[in-house]
């Protein structure tokens, strides 16, 4: 989950830099929660085709959009570049937890894998640190890793509500559907279309069909005047 947290707060920071002019896209706000809230019921009403009551969607998504619209602020103050998301990412996905139970043998699997990973896990943190040291304007290691437990607070309660569609909803327009109504008056038009293309074809070579015959005979006459020349001047 804090994978997928992450992914949603760099999207929304890299449109909100681009489309800051563009004012035909709604975009998520790094303060207002109530606001995101009323974009994400907007947004899933449109995904789900009919409108939900935003009672409804303060009830079971309320706590949830104000913690990711907390962390979408922090996030955006850290002035992250790509190479650095890319390590924070990474970081991210090979981390390695507690084990499940207290099983003797899952413990020693654990432990064992734990330090595989742990190593793998500071390769990044080194190349991480490698290129926080070129960035001038870039964000400080500290800082980073100060904001990963809200990261993981904030993954845990998108976790528990089970409803991980939130953040891509408020972070990105969904892509519209298309209403099997206008399918259907779109086939309609089309078989019209092929039906009257087909009418077309039919008149036109019937047409053709019916003058063949006159185009023809001055030809059949010419022959036999030709013909008949022929054999008066063979007989001649």
């Amino acid at each position: 989950m804090r994978d997928v947290l992450l992914s949603a707060c760099f999207y929304a920071v890299c449109t909100q830099c681009n489309r800051a002019e563009d004012v035909e896209v709604e975009q998520p706000s790094f303060e207002n929660s109530h606001s995101n809230l009323i974009l994400f019921q907007r947004r899933l009403s449109d995904v789900m085709n009919k409108q939900i009551p935003f009672e409804h969607v303060s009830k079971e998504a309320g706590i949830l959009v104000e913690k990711l619209t907390f962390l979408l602020n922090t996030f955006s103050k850290l002035n992250i570049t790509l190479e650095a998301y890319v390590c924070l990412k990474a970081i991210t996905l090979v981390h390695y937890g507690n084990p499940p139970n207290d099983d003797p043998k899952t413990s020693h699997f654990h432990a064992i894998y734990s330090k595989k990973v742990q190593i793998i896990q500071d390769q990044f943190v080194k190349a991480l640190q490698i290129h926080l040291s070129q960035c001038e304007n870039g964000p400080r290691l500290t800082d980073l890793f100060n904001f990963l437990p809200l990261l993981s607070s904030t993954a845990a309660i998108l976790l528990k509500s089970k409803m991980f569609y939130v953040p891509f909803l408020i972070c990105r327009e969904p892509d519209r559907f298309i209403d099997s109504s206008c399918l259907k008056e779109e086939e309609e038009s089309r078989k019209n279309l092929q039906h009257k293309i087909q009418n077309a074809i039919t008149t036109t070579t019937t047409t053709t069909s019916t003058s063949s015959p006159t185009q023809s005979q001055p030809f059949i006459a010419a022959n036999s005047t030709s013909s008949s020349i022929s054999d008066v001047e063979m007989d001649l």
